[in-house]
Protein backbone atom coordinates (compact mmCIF):
# COMPACT_ATOMS: atom_id res chain seq x y z
CA UNK A 1 0.00 0.00 0.00
CA UNK A 2 1.30 3.54 -1.00
CA UNK A 3 0.20 6.87 -0.13
CA UNK A 4 1.64 10.34 -1.07
CA UNK A 5 2.15 13.51 0.48
CA UNK A 6 0.77 16.43 -0.91
CA UNK A 7 1.95 18.86 1.21
CA UNK A 8 3.96 19.23 4.19
CA UNK A 9 2.89 21.16 7.51
CA UNK A 10 1.53 24.57 6.46
CA UNK A 11 1.07 27.19 8.92
CA UNK A 12 -2.65 28.37 9.58
CA UNK A 13 -4.20 31.63 11.08
CA UNK A 14 -7.85 30.36 13.07
CA UNK A 15 -8.81 26.75 14.52
CA UNK A 16 -12.39 26.07 15.29
CA UNK A 17 -12.67 25.24 18.80
CA UNK A 18 -13.08 21.56 19.29
CA UNK A 19 -16.43 20.15 19.95
CA UNK A 20 -16.47 16.05 21.02
CA UNK A 21 -18.31 13.44 18.38
CA UNK A 22 -19.88 10.67 19.68
CA UNK A 23 -17.44 7.68 19.54
CA UNK A 24 -19.63 5.71 17.35
CA UNK A 25 -19.40 8.60 14.75
CA UNK A 26 -17.14 7.54 11.88
CA UNK A 27 -17.21 10.74 9.68
CA UNK A 28 -17.06 10.00 5.99
CA UNK A 29 -15.56 12.42 3.17
CA UNK A 30 -16.57 12.58 -0.53
CA UNK A 31 -14.35 11.11 -3.69
CA UNK A 32 -10.88 12.00 -5.40
CA UNK A 33 -10.06 15.45 -4.59
CA UNK A 34 -12.46 16.22 -1.98
CA UNK A 35 -10.97 17.55 1.54
CA UNK A 36 -11.38 16.17 4.68
CA UNK A 37 -10.24 17.30 8.41
CA UNK A 38 -9.08 15.93 11.47
CA UNK A 39 -8.45 18.28 14.78
CA UNK A 40 -6.01 17.47 17.04
CA UNK A 41 -7.08 18.46 20.86
CA UNK A 42 -6.01 19.06 24.36
CA UNK A 43 -9.16 19.73 25.78
CA UNK A 44 -8.67 22.43 28.53
CA UNK A 45 -8.34 22.18 32.22
CA UNK A 46 -7.85 18.04 31.40
CA UNK A 47 -5.02 15.58 31.65
CA UNK A 48 -2.61 14.98 28.78
CA UNK A 49 -4.62 11.59 28.70
CA UNK A 50 -7.80 13.37 27.27
CA UNK A 51 -5.65 14.73 23.89
CA UNK A 52 -6.91 13.27 20.93
CA UNK A 53 -7.19 12.94 17.18
CA UNK A 54 -10.90 13.90 16.63
CA UNK A 55 -12.66 12.13 14.69
CA UNK A 56 -10.63 9.03 16.35
CA UNK A 57 -11.94 7.14 12.72
CA UNK A 58 -12.55 8.60 9.66
CA UNK A 59 -13.70 7.23 6.23
CA UNK A 60 -12.79 8.49 3.05
CA UNK A 61 -12.13 7.67 -0.48
CA UNK A 62 -8.42 7.26 -2.30
CA UNK A 63 -7.49 10.38 -3.95
CA UNK A 64 -9.15 12.09 -0.32
CA UNK A 65 -6.91 14.88 0.77
CA UNK A 66 -6.86 14.22 4.81
CA UNK A 67 -5.69 17.68 7.15
CA UNK A 68 -5.03 17.30 10.61
CA UNK A 69 -4.71 20.79 12.37
CA UNK A 70 -3.20 21.05 16.01
CA UNK A 71 -5.59 23.09 17.62
CA UNK A 72 -3.53 22.31 21.13
CA UNK A 73 -1.01 24.37 22.81
CA UNK A 74 1.87 21.34 22.42
CA UNK A 75 3.62 19.93 19.22
CA UNK A 76 2.10 16.67 17.92
CA UNK A 77 2.81 13.92 14.53
CA UNK A 78 0.67 12.30 12.90
CA UNK A 79 2.74 9.27 12.18
CA UNK A 80 1.74 5.98 10.28
CA UNK A 81 2.11 2.39 12.33
CA UNK A 82 3.29 1.27 9.31
CA UNK A 83 6.77 2.55 9.51
CA UNK A 84 7.64 4.88 6.55
CA UNK A 85 4.18 5.44 5.02
CA UNK A 86 3.48 8.59 6.04
CA UNK A 87 4.67 10.84 9.23
CA UNK A 88 4.49 14.85 9.57
CA UNK A 89 7.14 15.21 11.77
CA UNK A 90 6.44 18.01 14.51
CA UNK A 91 3.31 19.71 13.98
CA UNK A 92 3.65 23.16 16.15
CA UNK A 93 0.71 24.80 17.53
CA UNK A 94 -1.93 26.58 14.91
CA UNK A 95 -0.22 24.72 12.19
CA UNK A 96 -1.36 21.53 10.14
CA UNK A 97 -0.26 18.79 8.39
CA UNK A 98 -2.03 17.30 5.08
CA UNK A 99 -1.60 13.97 3.44
CA UNK A 100 -3.10 12.40 0.32
CA UNK A 101 -3.90 8.48 -0.03
CA UNK A 102 -3.52 6.96 -3.01
CA UNK A 103 -4.74 3.33 -2.46
CA UNK A 104 -7.42 1.61 -0.75
CA UNK A 105 -6.98 0.21 3.17
CA UNK A 106 -6.95 0.87 7.00
CA UNK A 107 -4.08 3.26 8.11
CA UNK A 108 -3.48 3.70 12.11
CA UNK A 109 -1.33 6.09 13.13
CA UNK A 110 -0.10 8.04 16.31
CA UNK A 111 1.35 11.09 18.01
CA UNK A 112 5.08 9.92 18.60
CA UNK A 113 5.47 12.41 21.07
CA UNK A 114 2.13 11.44 23.53
CA UNK A 115 2.01 7.62 22.16
CA UNK A 116 -2.14 7.41 23.59
CA UNK A 117 -2.55 9.20 20.80
CA UNK A 118 -4.23 6.78 18.50
CA UNK A 119 -6.78 6.79 15.34
CA UNK A 120 -7.42 5.62 12.10
CA UNK A 121 -8.33 6.44 8.69
CA UNK A 122 -9.68 3.82 6.40
CA UNK A 123 -10.16 4.45 2.75
CA UNK A 124 -12.29 2.88 0.38
CA UNK A 125 -12.23 2.57 -3.81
Amino acid sequence: MSATVTAAQTATSALATPVAAPASAVPVAGGAGDGSAIRIVEPPFQSPQTWAYLPAQLAVKVGTKVSWANSGAAAHTVTADQSGLFDSGSIDPKASFTFSFSSPGTFAYHCTFHPWMKATVSVSP
